[in-house]
């Protein structure tokens, strides 16, 4: 009898174990996908950043807008999954890029 409840015991103790290290790791993955998607938009945003800062060097003003830098400078851009917002205030001044990843439906 001490047996059958000592091994009913034992079972559920590692069925327990063994789902808790399940959820855990789920967490995990989900928590990795969520920063690499944020690396991801930060590294688009620094590449067209650089494009924009390597224009002003060689022509000395940072481009109109990101269709210049595209055409120049060799930006490729995924518009069916980012949106980017390209703002330009002067010249001389940098640009203000941002990237933002679109919600797919």
């Amino acid at each position: 009898m001490i047996n059958a409840v000592k091994s009913k015991f034992t079972s559920i103790f590692f069925l327990t174990i063994i789902l808790a290290y399940m959820f855990f790791n789920f967490q995990g993955l989900s928590s990795f996908l969520v920063t690499s998607d944020s690396d991801n938009i930060e590294s688009i945003r620094k590449s067209i950043e650089n494009a924009a800062v390597q224009c002003y060097a060689l022509e000395g003003h940072y481009p109109p807008s990101i269709d210049y830098l595209k055409e120049n400078y060799s930006i490729i851009t995924n518009e069916d999954a980012y949106i980017y917002h390209y703002e330009v205030e002067a010249s001389n001044i940098m640009p203000t890029i941002l990237v933002f990843k679109k919600w797919k439906e």
